[in-house]
Order: C-alpha cells, then sequence, then structure tokens
C-alpha cells in the first residue's frame, strides 16, 4: 500500500521542457520512474524530474520515438530512456530503461 501511495505523490508532476508526451502520459511515465528510482537502492527523499529531451523522433519507417527524462536523486543526476510507439488499440505504449 505504501507504494501506491508514493505513486499518487508523483501524479501531478509535469516535466519541464521538450517532451511531446500529454500530460496523463507523463504522469503514467513519472509513476514507472517512481518505482524504479525505490527499486534502485539508495533512500532518497528528493527525486525530481529536471529535464527531458528528445533522442529520437518517430518516422513513417520505425513509429517509436525516443526521449531521455532526466532525475535529480538527491543531487545526482539520474537518466532514463523512454521511448514511446502508438498503442495496437491506439493511444500510446511505452516503456521506460536507465540510461547506462
Amino acid at each position: 500500500m505504501p507504494i501506491v501511495l508514493a505513486l499518487a505523490a508523483c501524479a501531478t508532476v509535469t516535466a519541464p521542457e521538450k517532451t511531446k508526451a500529454s500530460a496523463r502520459i507523463q504522469s503514467d511515465v513519472m509513476d514507472v520512474i517512481h518505482v524504479l528510482e525505490t527499486a534502485s537502492g539508495p533512500s532518497c527523499d528528493e527525486r525530481k524530474l529536471v529535464k527531458t529531451e528528445v533522442v529520437q523522433r518517430a518516422t513513417a519507417v520505425d513509429y517509436s520515438a525516443v526521449e531521455r527524462w532526466t532525475i535529480d536523486r538527491c543531487g545526482k543526476l539520474v537518466q532514463y530512456l523512454v521511448t514511446f510507439k502508438p498503442g495496437a488499440n491506439g493511444g500510446v505504449d511505452f516503456s521506460v530503461r536507465p540510461e547506462r
């Protein structure tokens, strides 16, 4: 239950720049990032989205787009790659992974 409460706290986060995702998708992405951050190890109550940038735009050949989302984790910048693609039934599917 605590995870659900923690995720709800991230629901109103809006990316500060450049993302092409809607406010609803941004919230969903931040929910996933929050889960990944919680599992990352060191406890830190100071996590915040500080930057987004388009890494790869969608094309007619590959409808996937990739963005880099940068999180400030207690003063340490951590980056995630977020891949967006059209959903099979409309909407948008996405995946999130730490950038290495």
